[in-house]
């Protein structure tokens, strides 16, 4: 069964990982640095919960099969994947220039999307309607793979 962020122990070992990501760690694969891709997964969580709104893309692949293919095969995302124009920190100027503040608020946004509960979340601009296992994965899949850019 693919990992996610509603099972407490694997929530509370992806916040060991995101505790353990410092401002000048080292990427291996993309842009972003460390602060950006804090800010980045903090943002994701952020719109999961309703609190920000992205903008639908349309993709040649059908949403069931992606959501097929990124959620429930344990094959890794794709290095270099375009990510939502709302969600590109590279784009936009940083809100806050306080890595350690923005790292907490990461792993509080973490802890709220995880303890919600059942609601009705937005339509994924790429997956398409989502259950709550998925969106769980989602959380852990999304999070693992940027902690993954800086080796953890």
């Amino acid at each position: 069964m693919p990992r996610d962020v509603f099972k407490s122990d694997q929530r509370a070992a992806l916040i060991g990982r995101i505790e353990s990501l410092g401002p000048h760690a080292r990427r291996r694969w993309g842009t972003m640095s460390p602060h950006e891709a804090v800010l980045h997964m903090l943002d994701g969580l952020r719109w999961a919960v309703g609190e920000l709104e992205v903008t639908p893309v349309r993709l040649r692949v059908p949403a069931g099969l992606m959501r097929l293919v990124a959620l429930r095969l344990p094959l890794p995302w794709p290095r270099g994947a375009p990510t939502l124009p709302e969600l590109d920190q590279g784009a936009k100027p940083p809100p806050t220039t306080d890595f350690d503040q923005d790292r907490r608020e990461l792993v509080a946004a973490l802890n709220r999307f995880a303890h919600t509960g059942p609601v009705t979340r937005p339509r994924h601009p790429v997956f398409g309607r989502m259950n709550e296992r998925y969106w769980g994965i989602w959380a852990y899949r999304h999070t693992d793979h940027h902690l993954r850019q800086f080796g953890l």
